[in-house]
C-alpha cells in the first residue's frame, strides 16, 4: 500500500489539484479513504490490514498528501459501517467505539484509521 501510494496516488491528487487550480476552483474530495474488499478467499488477510496499526499511517499520510498536493476539503468516507463482504469503508466497524476510552489511544488504537483521523482533526 505504501509503494503504490507514493508511485500512483500522490501523482494523481498533484495532477488532479494542478488541473483544478487551473479553472479556479478547489479540490474537494468525496467518499475518501481506504477500503479493503474481503473477497477471493483473503477476509482473514484484510481484515488483518485493516486492523494493522500501520493503516493508521496509510490513513495520515494519505490526508497529508492531499493536503500538500493542495486539496482542500477532504470527506472521508464513512464514519462507521459493518465489515463484511461489502468491504471495510468505516473508520470503526460500530458506532459506539469510543476512541477517547480506547487504552490504546494515541499509539496503538483498536481502530487504527479512527486514530489517524482524530490525530489530524486535532492538528497533530
Amino acid at each position: 500500500m505504501t509503494t503504490y501510494q507514493a508511485s500512483s496516488l500522490v501523482g494523481w491528487i498533484t495532477t488532479l489539484a494542478n488541473t483544478a487550480k487551473s479553472y479556479g476552483v478547489k479540490l474537494v474530495s468525496y467518499e475518501g479513504g481506504q477500503t479493503l474488499y474481503p473477497s477471493m478467499g483473503n477476509a482473514t488477510n484484510k481484515l488483518a490490514a485493516q486492523m494493522d496499526p500501520r493503516m493508521k499511517t496509510q490513513t495520515t499520510n494519505l490526508l497529508h498528501t492531499w493536503a500538500v498536493a493542495g486539496g482542500d476539503v477532504f470527506l472521508y468516507f464513512n464514519l462507521s459501517s459493518g465489515w463484511d463482504n461489502s468491504g471495510y469503508w468505516g473508520l470503526a466497524p460500530e458506532i459506539g467505539y469510543d476512541i477517547d476510552a480506547d487504552p490504546g489511544y494515541p499509539t496503538s488504537e483498536l481502530y487504527p484509521k479512527w486514530g489517524a483521523i482524530k490525530q489530524i482533526a486535532l492538528g497533530q
